[in-house]
């Protein structure tokens, strides 16, 4: 078992390169890289030393808090702080995120992926600056 992280990035999946994200999932031998393996390029974190993924527009760079030992077979969830959060301008509109720009993929459950699909508007009043 490879021992758990101290700190990591966490990457955005979306349309472009889900595939190669999906196979860098793969149990690949402890001394092989995921990148060389799957052909995205790493990039180097600004706090954190877990590189990013050069092809996804937004990263977390996170360290971890602490690891929970979950259910009969004690699956890890690791739970992190969010030290620096990058994305890049191209998927944004207005100063927000734009989903139709970014384009991002979710995983489902076994096998199965989805996009957004249809996206919904509807604006509401919270008091907030828009």
């Amino acid at each position: 078992m490879r021992a758990r992280p101290a700190n990591s990035a966490s990457n955005v999946v979306t349309r472009p390169v889900w595939k190669e994200r999906v196979d860098s999932a793969n149990g690949f031998p402890e001394d092989d890289s995921e990148f060389a393996e799957t052909g995205l390029t790493p990039v180097p974190g600004m706090r954190v030393k877990a590189p990013r993924v050069k092809e996804a527009p937004i990263h977390f760079e996170c360290k971890l808090e602490r690891v929970l030992e979950l259910g009969p077979k004690r699956q890890a969830l690791l739970i992190g702080e969010v030290v620096y959060i990058h994305v890049d301008p191209s998927v944004m509109t207005n100063g927000y995120n734009d989903m139709r720009k970014l384009d991002p993929v979710g995983r489902l459950n076994g096998f199965f992926y989805a996009t957004l699909g249809e996206i919904l508007e509807r604006q509401f009043n919270d008091g907030g600056a828009r």
